[in-house]
C-alpha cells in the first residue's frame, strides 16, 4: 500500500495580515497598559501570537517556492495579487517590532530583512509597471503595499529599535508613494469598480493615514502637532466611507482578506493613545477609548471568523496539493 501523501497548503499573502492585525493591536496594548494602567501580559500575549503567526506563514511560503513553485510564479506575476506580496516584509517588520524587548539580535535581523526584502520587492514590481501596458483596472488598494506598506513599517521597526534618522528616511518615500499611488487608486476606484474576490482589499485605505501618522509619532517627541491632526482627520474620513461601504463590501463573502482593515485600524486606536498620553487634555484623545474598544471587538470578531473559516477547512484558497506532484509541478 503506497504511502499517504503529504499535502501543502498554497499559503495566500492575505494571511500575512493576521500578524499585522495582532502585532499593531498588541502594541496598542502596550501603550493602554502604560496610560490607564491596563495588563502588560495582553499586549505581550498579542505581539508573542503575531510573531507566532508569521513563522507560521514565512515557513509555508517558502515551502510554496520550494514544492508549488509555478504557484508562486505566477502569483509573483500577476499584475494585481502581486502587490499582496507586500504584506509580507510588511509583517516581518512588525514582528521585528514584536521581538525588539526580548531578541534584540533577531529583531535587528528581522528588521534588515524586512527592508531588504521589501525594498528589493517594490522595485521589481514598480519597475515592471513603469514598462507600461497595464490597465488602470489592475490598480487596486494592493498597490500601495510593497512602497508606503514597507516604508511605513520599516519607520516604526527603526524607531523601536532606536534608528530615528533611518526612520525618517523611510517615512518619507512613504508618504510619497501613499499620495501618488492613493490618486490612482481612487481614479481606478471611481472608474472601474473592484470586482466583489476584491472587495475586502478596500479596507487597506485605512491604513496609509493611520499607520503613517502612528510611524510618525515613533520619531517625533512631544505632544501631537499639526501633521498628527491631519493623518488622523484623513483616518477619520476614510473610515466613514469605508463604514458607508459596508454592505457593498460584505458581498464578498468572508476570506482572510478581511484581515486587510485590522492594520489601520489598530494604528488608528494605537495613535489615539498616544496622543492621549502625551497630550491628556487634547482633542485627539478623547478618541483613544472608543478607538481602542472598537479595535478590540472588530480584531476579535475577524479572528473568530478566520478560526470559523479553518474549521471549515476554507482557510487557504484551493486544496492542498500532494508534495509529490507539486515538486515536479515547480519543474
Amino acid at each position: 500500500m503506497p504511502a499517504p501523501s503529504t499535502s501543502i497548503p498554497l499559503v495566500p499573502p492575505a494571511l500575512f495580515g493576521m500578524v499585522l492585525g495582532f502585532g499593531g493591536l498588541g502594541a496598542a496594548w502596550r501603550v493602554a497598559s502604560r496610560v490607564w494602567g491596563f495588563p502588560a501580559v495582553v499586549g505581550e500575549a498579542l505581539l508573542a501570537l503575531a510573531a507566532l503567526l508569521w513563522l507560521i506563514w514565512i515557513s509555508l511560503y517558502a515551502g510554496k517556492w520550494l514544492t508549488v513553485r509555478s504557484a508562486a510564479r505566477a502569483e509573483l506575476a500577476d499584475p494585481v495579487a502581486s502587490f499582496a506580496l507586500g504584506l509580507i516584509p510588511m509583517a516581518t517588520l512588525v514582528t521585528s517590532v514584536a521581538l525588539q524587548r526580548y531578541a534584540p539580535g533577531l529583531a535587528w535581523a528581522l528588521f534588515v530583512l524586512g527592508i531588504v526584502g521589501g525594498t528589493f520587492l517594490a522595485a521589481l514590481l514598480v519597475g515592471s509597471a513603469w514598462k507600461g501596458g497595464r490597465g488602470l483596472e489592475t490598480i487596486t488598494p494592493l498597490t500601495v503595499l510593497p512602497t508606503a506598506g514597507t516604508a511605513y513599517t520599516g519607520a516604526m521597526a527603526a524607531s523601536a529599535l532606536g534608528y530615528t534618522e533611518v526612520a525618517m528616511l523611510l517615512w518619507g518615500p512613504g508618504l510619497i508613494s501613499w499620495i501618488v499611488i492613493d490618486s490612482l487608486v481612487l481614479l481606478r476606484l471611481m472608474q472601474h469598480p473592484l470586482p466583489v474576490p476584491l472587495r475586502a482589499s478596500i479596507g487597506i485605505q485605512l491604513a496609509p493615514p493611520t499607520v503613517g501618522c502612528l510611524a510618525y509619532l515613533a520619531f517625533t517627541p512631544g505632544p501631537p502637532d499639526k501633521l498628527v491632526h491631519f493623518l488622523i482627520g484623513y483616518g477619520i474620513l476614510q473610515a466613514l466611507v469605508l463604514l458607508r461601504l459596508n454592505s457593498w463590501i460584505r458581498e464578498q463573502p468572508f476570506s482572510p482578506g478581511a484581515w486587510a482593515f485590522t492594520f489601520g485600524v489598530a494604528s488608528f486606536a494605537g495613535s489615539t493613545l498616544i496622543c492621549l498620553e502625551r497630550d491628556p487634555a487634547g482633542a485627539l484623545g478623547a478618541l483613544a477609548w472608543p478607538a481602542f474598544v472598537f479595535a478590540n471587538v472588530f480584531i476579535a470578531w475577524i479572528a473568530a471568523r478566520t478560526v470559523g473559516l479553518a474549521m471549515a477547512g476554507r482557510l487557504f484558497p484551493a486544496p492542498a496539493l500532494p508534495a509529490k506532484s507539486a515538486s515536479s509541478a515547480g519543474g
